[in-house]
């Protein structure tokens, strides 16, 4: 292991730095990780992130932790609770490691968040295991490769409740699973799957009723 992060308390992160020309704040993330190898993220707690943020499409990271372009990454054990946008989100990567695992979003809790709880974008290779996801202004986890299949992406055994869109949301995954996972008293969708090949969902349980 290369790079590790743990042990951390970041609070109270408004994302001061502004757009002059439209008055947005750009980075108001707790952790951010970039174009690394062989790194965790662990153990650490976040709470009030981009509490000053207007605006989705002009953050850098609009989520209280942040992965982008990394390699054999874990983001395990963390505790985030009240980001204005995301919980965790994980993107891009360069495609390197094991098929299977390159990154892994384990264990966390994640709660009370103004968009997504877990938030995979354009990335192949991720295993999401084990996470509570609890009230979310949307998707509590969020697969979401546009219009380019990503191989191996697996979303298994998390607790989802009470969330405003689809608990579980995946699109355009080639080889992979939804397995296991438990999804409560949801407004929208419990469960979506959109354009998926060679795909196994088993084995969820779906409540009405809150968690």
């Amino acid at each position: 292991i290369d790079t590790v992060i743990t042990g951390n308390t970041v609070c109270d992160i408004s994302g001061a730095t502004a757009f002059s020309a439209d008055g947005t704040f750009p980075f108001g993330c707790a952790i951010y990780v970039q174009g690394v190898e062989d790194a965790v993220v662990s153990s650490n707690t976040t709470a009030r992130t981009h509490t000053a943020a207007v605006s989705f499409s002009s953050s850098l990271t609009p989520s209280a932790i942040g992965a982008t372009n990394n390699t054999r990454i874990l983001i395990c054990d963390n505790t985030c609770t009240d980001d204005a946008m995301h919980g965790i989100e994980v993107s891009e990567p360069n495609n390197q490691g094991a098929a299977i695992g390159a990154c892994a979003v384990r264990g966390n809790i994640v709660t009370s968040m103004g968009d997504v709880g877990i938030y995979v974008v354009q990335r192949a290779n991720v295993d999401v295991d084990l996470n509570l996801v609890d009230t979310t202004g949307g998707q509590g986890i969020f697969v979401d490769n546009s219009t380019t299949k990503r191989a191996n992406v697996n979303v298994r055994s998390n607790t989802v409740r009470n969330v405003t869109l689809a608990g579980i949301s995946v699109n355009f995954v080639q080889n992979g699973s939804v397995f296991g996972n438990r999804v409560y008293g949801n407004a929208n969708y419990p469960i979506i799957i959109n354009n998926a090949d060679n795909f196994d969902m088993s084995f969820n349980q779906v409540i009405t009723t809150a968690g």
